[in-house]
């Protein structure tokens, strides 16, 4: 059998030890083969990955910007319910499609293409700003302003493992620029 229980050393102090156990026969005796491992660490890293990875899905959820993340391929690997109510893609019909063939990004004055920030953030290594004036074409080809950046996420060694995307929609924001404008330059009063 195979289990995990706590062991009291002789000073005291409990750690989790894994038993790995399995019986054989020995001149006729049956016998049992144990190996003991102290599991102690590993436990205890798994909880506190548990709690980290919990407090992360917490945040991206409540988060008011649209996040999606890639793997080093580009290829989506989450996408938070703001990002989903942006674009109007659930997340699992984009999840493992390369990041450039969901999310199209145009120019906002002339529809041109622009380049794919995920992609530049992977091949760079280097955080990329969206350039003012672009759009994002959403699932059913609405276009909506957007703001924001991608970035590329590494290990602790530095290696470059997937990317990450925030945005937002801005269009309200530029509609209340354009009526300031506006009133700047008519007086209310003529």
């Amino acid at each position: 059998g195979h289990f995990i229980f706590p062991h009291r050393l002789k000073n005291g102090e409990i750690r989790l030890v894994e038993v790995n156990s399995s019986p054989f026969e020995d001149k006729g005796a049956k016998r049992l083969f144990s190996i003991i491992f102290d599991v102690t660490d590993r436990e205890m890293y798994k909880k506190k990955l548990f709690r980290e990875k919990e407090m992360l899905d917490t945040t991206l959820r409540s988060i008011g910007d649209g996040v999606v993340t890639t793997d080093v391929d580009g290829r989506i690997t989450s996408m938070n319910r703001v990002a989903e109510e942006i674009t109007k893609w659930n997340r699992e019909e984009v999840l493992g499609r390369d990041f450039g063939d969901v999310f199209l990004l145009v120019n906002e004055r002339d529809g041109s293409a622009r380049e794919n920030p995920i992609r530049i953030a992977l091949e760079t290594g280097k955080i990329i700003g969206i350039a003012n004036e672009t759009a994002l074409i959403t699932k059913d080809q609405e276009r909506i302003t957007v703001a924001d950046s991608a970035a590329p996420i590494k290990n602790e060694n530095g290696t470059i493992f997937g990317a990450v995307i925030v945005f937002r929609d801005i269009r309200a924001e530029k509609a209340r620029q354009e009526e300031v404008l506006f009133l700047s330059y008519h007086d209310a009063l003529t």
